[in-house]
């Protein structure tokens, strides 16, 4: 949606309080590279190396499920989530004294949300991609990777499967994080009511849905297995680098879709 679209368009310039003033980010934008002159071949290499983009962009492009047309809409959205919830980790952590935590965790919720709805909408008609059906567990709790929902009189318990790899259920055991994550949580069952399964970060799933492949599809730890080039070492360019890898991710899925 176009709400959602914008706000990720404004998170490219979180925390630097500079935000965009079209009411269609992709025509500002369009209007931002028509102003611009054309980059040199040396700075666009430059820009590839910060962000680790060809890496990034390669991993994206890669077919692992044949029969499944949104694996390249998938892969960008899941990770670009998933590098969010690592910003909301590094923001949580940092230790500068001159930045307001509170604004960036109102924003990053926001984002998150949008991103949430964004998802929804890919997913929506989505009867190819990789799930597990909870009658596969056959109310079998996995430590640490299922926790048990409800149970039914005279059936078996509804378990719904949590990622072992996404930082986000890890977030929701910290106490300065608790809060913000319990209502991520409820943001992902509200968005994924029209949705056939649902993401498996640890929400409810009170409707007893399928679970995506979450860590199949994302690989949480192959993404954060990616460094910065060595040259960078500041908190602040650690942050910038992480809103260039959401940016990106959206670019890829919007061109693709």
């Amino acid at each position: 949606s176009n709400n959602a679209m914008k706000e990720i368009h404004d998170s490219y310039d979180l925390g630097y309080n500079r935000m965009l003033s079209s009411s269609d980010p992709m025509n500002q934008l369009s209007c931002l590279i028509d102003e611009s002159e054309e980059p040199y071949p040396i700075e666009c290499a430059a820009y590839e190396r910060y962000p680790n983009l060809s890496e990034l962009t390669a991993s994206w492009k890669s077919k692992e499920w044949l029969d499944w047309p949104s694996e390249l809409l998938f892969k960008p959205a899941l990770q670009s989530l998933e590098m969010t919830f690592r910003l909301v980790s590094s923001i949580l952590c940092d230790t500068r004294p001159y930045i307001d935590k509170e604004e960036w965790k109102r924003r990053l919720e926001s984002l998150i949300g949008s991103q949430f709805e964004l998802i929804s909408m890919i997913c929506e008609d989505d009867k190819d991609a990789p799930i597990l059906q909870l009658s596969v567990s056959d109310g079998v709790l996995a430590t640490k990777v299922t926790q048990e929902v409800w149970q039914r009189p005279g059936a078996l318990p509804v378990v719904s499967r949590i990622s072992e790899e996404s930082l986000l259920p890890r977030l929701g055991t910290w106490k300065r994080a608790e809060h913000m994550v319990s209502r991520i949580w409820l943001g992902i069952e509200c968005h994924m009511q029209r949705a056939p399964f649902t993401l498996g970060l640890g929400e409810p799933n009170l409707s007893g849905k399928p679970i995506l492949e979450y860590d199949k599809i994302c690989k949480p730890s192959h993404l954060y297995s990616f460094k910065q080039s060595s040259q960078f070492h500041n908190a602040e360019d650690h942050t910038l680098c992480i809103v260039h890898h959401i940016f990106e991710a959206w670019f890829f899925v919007a061109n693709h879709y």
